[in-house]
């Protein structure tokens, strides 16, 4: 009898252990899921649809960047994956766009830094992850448009085969090119004092409706447009410099001995952009670079302390009534730019111009506007080719409100069928981009009441970190019009 109740004991121990490993799989595997569920959230904004845990720490951008007087070398590498649509089929001849049959012949990229500078296109190489070199049989360039077309792999030529492979393939496109650097003012030049490089690396093409969005020059105006990137970028400098731009930055002594200098490796995960601005130590003290940390983000003051306090008002009114800054750094650089300010992904310049006029009001606004683009157009992307009065018109009129400045009540709607070259001037931009476009988001404000908030609200929860089109935009004000 005693050996009865032992076994039985003995079985109902098993039994109960046996279910509690069962519980603990199930929720080890519920986690896992929702851990990679995550993990998918993040990549997903840069084009690597169901990442695994092999390709979990991709970037899809890399550059090695080196200075010579005023050339800039970058040796850069762009991963795409070949099970994306957007870079299967698409052809583009002297007629339009006509559907093609085979796969992943043509890839569009941009080359922003052609609309304000001379560049360059030294090679390119293309290579798949798996099978090794592609031949690359022709490429061109148009304004800032990068054409390449390669010979199809007959190996991978059933799109439904890569389509249902759990592994990831990716073809590798590596570029040199050089870039001048300009000896006037401007974002991609430099001085005595400073290196200005922004909207240089040569990036993806962004697609609506699986055609690729043409970018093109543009004397005013912000003719880029970008999806989110995740960038690896070392610069080659000399001991005597100071790399600021966005992401982990990690010091390196050069591993050449012939040239006395320092690696500095970036990385950075969903960016639109990658600038920076690179400093002679010589310039700078302690006075001159000013830290002040601001929620949960550190704002670097660069030659710019006196800018602080509208920055701050502009930053903690945007986390606040559009949606947290979700970065852990801000640079506020004073630049020698022609325009007044200029804003990129965790970096804005402010022209010295700003900083010695007299007009604060004019100062005021400038820093908010600026502050106010990392929210629409860094976190929120808008296509400012096709439609540049949506960033614009919502950041001039919240940086109008801020500054209790008053607007118009009418407005020429012509704006909303513009796209950048349908401006015949830079005057006529400004007037109906800006002014006109602002005053259209006011009636908004108005009509809504506080529940305008609410609707910029719901854009960044939905939108943040992928581009909002206008047609979208109305979606979202259909929401909470009565």
């Amino acid at each position: 009898m005693k050996k009865r109740i032992a076994t039985l004991v003995a079985i109902a121990i098993v039994s109960e252990v046996i279910a509690i490993i069962g519980v603990l799989a199930l929720f080890t595997h519920v986690l896992g899921n929702e851990t990679m569920a995550n993990t998918d959230d993040i990549y997903k904004i840069s084009g690597y649809n169901n990442i695994n845990e092999e390709n979990a720490d991709i970037y899809n951008i890399e550059a090695d960047v080196s200075f010579s007087d005023n050339i800039v070398t970058v040796k850069e590498t762009i991963k795409l994956d070949k099970t994306d649509k957007t870079h299967k089929t698409d052809i583009i001849n002297e007629t339009g766009y006509q559907d093609g049959n085979r796969f992943n012949d043509t890839v569009f990229l941009y080359v922003p830094s052609v609309n304000v500078t001379k560049t360059t296109i030294k090679s390119i190489d293309v290579e798949d992850k798996y099978s090794g070199p592609i031949t690359v049989r022709d490429w061109k360039t148009n304004d800032m448009v990068l054409e390449i077309q390669m010979a199809p792999d007959p190996l991978n030529a059933s799109d439904n085969c890569l389509l249902e492979s759990p592994v990831k393939d990716f073809i590798s496109i590596h570029i040199e090119y050089e870039i001048i650097l300009n000896k006037i003012p401007g974002t991609i030049s430099y001085s005595d004092n400073q290196i200005l490089l922004t909207n240089f690396l040569i990036t993806p093409a962004v697609y609506k409706e699986d055609k690729p969005i043409l970018v093109y020059n543009s004397s005013f105006g912000d003719p880029y447009i970008y999806e989110m990137n995740n960038y690896r970028i070392v610069f080659n400098i000399d001991k005597n410099i100071e790399v600021y731009a966005p992401g982990e930055k990690e010091i390196q002594d050069s591993i050449n001995d012939e040239v006395q200098g320092l690696k500095v490796v970036f990385t950075a995960k969903n960016l639109r952009d990658f600038p920076a601005a690179i400093v002679k130590n010589g310039n700078l003290n302690a006075n001159i670079i000013h830290v002040e940390k601001v929620n949960n983000t550190e704002i670097y003051f660069i030659n710019s302390k006196d800018a602080a306090k509208y920055v701050k008002e502009a930053f903690l009114f945007a986390s606040k009534k559009i949606g947290p800054y979700p970065y852990k750094k801000l640079f506020v650089v004073k630049a020698s730019i022609p325009l007044k300010g200029m804003e990129f992904s965790n970096m804005i310049f402010i022209a010295d111009s700003c900083f010695n006029d007299n007009d604060k009001e004019d100062f005021k606004r400038v820093l908010y506007h600026e502050v106010l683009h990392q929210w629409f157009y860094g976190i929120i992307g808008t296509d400012q080719v096709n439609e540049p009065f949506m960033d614009e018109g919502i950041v001039s009129y919240l940086a109008i409100m801020l500054s209790v400045d008053k607007l118009g009540s009418t407005y020429n709607n012509k704006f909303f069928d513009m796209d950048l070259k349908s401006y015949s001037s830079k005057d006529e931009y400004y007037r109906l981009a800006y002014i006109d476009a602002a005053i259209y988001f006011a009636g908004i404000h108005k009509k809504l009441g506080d529940d305008f908030y609410k609707l910029l609200q719901m854009i960044y929860n939905e939108k943040k970190f992928s581009i909002l089109y206008f047609d979208e935009f109305l979606q979202y004000l259909s929401c909470f019009m009565k």
